[in-house]
């Protein structure tokens, strides 16, 4: 297979040129379907080696498309690997149920996607070798069984980590349901999702991650009973189906037992690595009766043990079946509520510490559900960033709040800049240059009246792209600021590269301010570096005068939080600007709470 031929099926044209470039760039001969009907007729005539298929099409989803090609005896052996914006286990289990090899989650990193690639295509080569091989030594019978034993054992577990894959997970699980009806027992499903794996992939490279995926294969063993059956589901998630168990505290010891057994430090190369991993915990007979059930409850588990911190495990409630079933239908939603024009933005102002003089406003996007009422955005936008639609809603924010700007200058109130908040998404994959260049554009707004809020996770990629967006950026006349200072990877050598304008000190470090000391120490450090490196600086959820006369005193340039406003909608900024926010409203309002 000197030139793999690879038919990439998806009917969104930006999709298809990022893939096709990066595949003719890595050496495949590469296809492309704008539709299922026409991938089939494609496969027919082309005998592709690889397909990558998207779930959502117009004509014929994905799954369907799969079904068929399987169901052909010319191309039932060709491997799918699904390309899809769904993450729900249903949607996981479809895929493979309708013959696909593997899954990429949307929007998709390149190196992950050319990865999967690769192992599919070595895996396909493998079985042509061992076919080649079956035939030409048919009849010696010890090596063709030899042979076919290799083709099982294909079939039935993960080719990186040797693990049980999904097949022989299913059937171990349906084994163990009924032993356990049988004995009055309960059987235990773990599902684990490494923390921060995507991380090490990106940063990295999937060399290194690889390599600790077997690791975490190896340590999962070591604190198994030879009847618990661990597996990879693929990706960076692992299941343990455990059996004989008495009562829920059996789980829980055991998810402890994997904890402790990934703490210490992974050795891979010249690299010391964390594995942080998140657990969660479904039980038959109480959270489901077939493995379907469990794995289902188990992820909705493991979800909620992510939102808790991360490094933990959760076992599965009927409240959080109530919450993902609330999850799932705000995620269909979510679909088109852009264009039904359910966003509205509301801003919060930020003032001046010593003056309380309002210098500016931050962008808060909010979503007004027509049936729930206003769902906060901790809700949302993660369900925004599943579906790939950050960069649709990003540009309507940036529009908005530009357009919005530009008519309060217009109405004579006084000029003050409004920040807006950009995501990882929007910043690498939304052509942000010439959004905010068409926003400014289309709005009449000049660049120094907007500012663009940045977070530390997307800076912590200091490569090349992340310096010249935002140079690009800079050349606009447009502010730059960095969000939620000090929570993640803080870092004084990327504020000297970087061109910030100014930090926002986090609330969490402000609402432990007058408290505790400690805190108070870093919240004078990070004001001394930011006066040391001439940034400007504002500190996030202000909510008592105690606060904001700390903040004074330690010559803290700009405020933000409720004491002064809590974000509201365009309406009331007209009177909060041509009034202000005097000091006497302030503390009289901080006295009649």
């Amino acid at each position: 297979m000197s030139h793999p031929r690879i038919l990439v099926v998806d009917d969104n044209p930006v999709n298809l040129g990022v893939l096709v470039d990066n595949l003719e760039v890595h050496g495949y001969e590469v296809l492309v379907a704008l539709g299922g009907h026409e991938a089939l007729d494609r496969v027919r005539f082309a005998r592709p080696d690889l397909v990558l298929l998207d779930v959502m099409m117009p004509d014929m989803d994905g799954f369907e498309t799969c079904r068929r090609l399987k169901a052909d005896p010319a191309s039932h052996d060709i491997p799918v690997i699904f390309m899809t914006a769904l993450t729900d286990v249903d949607s996981k289990v479809k895929a493979f149920a309708a013959g696909g090899v593997d899954y990429v989650s949307k929007p998709f990193q390149i190196e992950e996607l050319m990865a999967r690639v690769r192992t599919h295509l070595a895996l396909r080569q493998a079985q042509l070798d061992l076919m080649a091989q079956k035939a030409s030594l048919e009849e010696e019978v010890v090596t063709r069984t030899e042979a076919e034993a290799r083709v099982r054992y294909l079939a039935l577990h993960d080719a990186l980590t040797g693990l049980p894959n999904r097949n022989l997970l299913m059937d171990r699980l349906n084994h163990a349901i009924a032993h356990a009806r049988r004995d009055g027992t309960q059987v235990g499903l773990l599902l684990l999702d490494l923390d921060h794996f995507k991380h090490i992939n990106d940063s990295l490279g999937h060399f290194v991650g690889d390599a600790l995926l077997e690791e975490v294969a190896r340590r999962l063993r070591s604190c198994l009973r030879e009847s618990d059956t661990p597996a990879r589901l693929g990706g960076d998630e692992f299941v343990v189906a455990a059996t004989g168990l008495e009562k829920p505290e059996d789980a829980e010891a055991l998810a402890q037992r994997i904890l402790e057994a990934f703490r210490p430090m992974a050795k891979v190369g010249r690299h010391d690595l964390h594995i942080g991993s998140s657990i969660g915990i479904a039980l038959y007979p109480g959270d489901g009766d077939n493995p379907a059930a469990l794995l289902q409850a188990a992820d909705t588990a493991m979800y909620q043990a992510k939102k808790k911190g991360r490094g933990s495990y959760r076992l599965f409630t009927r409240d959080l079946s109530v919450a993902a079933e609330r999850w799932h239908v705000l995620s269909n939603d979510l679909h088109g509520a852009c264009e039904r024009g359910e966003f509205v933005l509301h801003y919060q102002p930020q003032v001046a510490a010593d003056s309380s003089d309002i210098t500016g406003f931050e962008t808060l996007l909010r979503w007004n559900h027509p049936q729930q009422g206003l769902i906060q955005p901790g809700l949302f936008i993660p369900l925004l960033e599943e579906h790939g639609k950050m960069v649709e809603v990003g540009r309507w924010v940036l529009m908005t709040a530009c357009r919005q700007n530009a008519l309060w200058q217009k109405q004579g109130l006084p000029r003050v800049r409004v920040a807006v908040n950009l995501s990882a998404q929007q910043f690498y994959r939304g052509d942000i240059v010439r959004t905010v260049r068409e926003a400014l554009d289309q709005s009449g707004l000049k660049p120094e009246w907007l500012e663009l809020e940045l977070t530390e996770s997307l800076t912590l990629d200091d490569t090349e792209t992340t310096m010249r967006i935002m140079r690009e950026l800079k050349a606009l006349g447009v502010k730059l600021s960095l969000d939620d200072f000090g929570t993640g990877w803080s870092s004084l050598g990327y504020l000297k590269r970087f061109p910030l304008d100014r930090i926002k000190i986090d609330r969490s470090f402000v609402r432990d301010l007058v408290s505790d000391h400690s805190t108070a120490a870093i919240v004078h450090s990070i004001l001394d570096l930011a006066r040391s490196l001439d940034l400007d600086c504002v500190a996030e959820g202000v909510e008592t005068t105690e606060q904001l006369e700390r903040l004074r005193a330690e010559r803290c340039p700009g405020i933000q939080g409720f004491l002064f406003s809590q974000a509201v909608e365009a309406a009331a900024v007209p009177a909060m600007l041509a009034t202000g926010l005097r000091p006497a409203d302030i503390l009289s309002k901080s006295d009649a709470a």
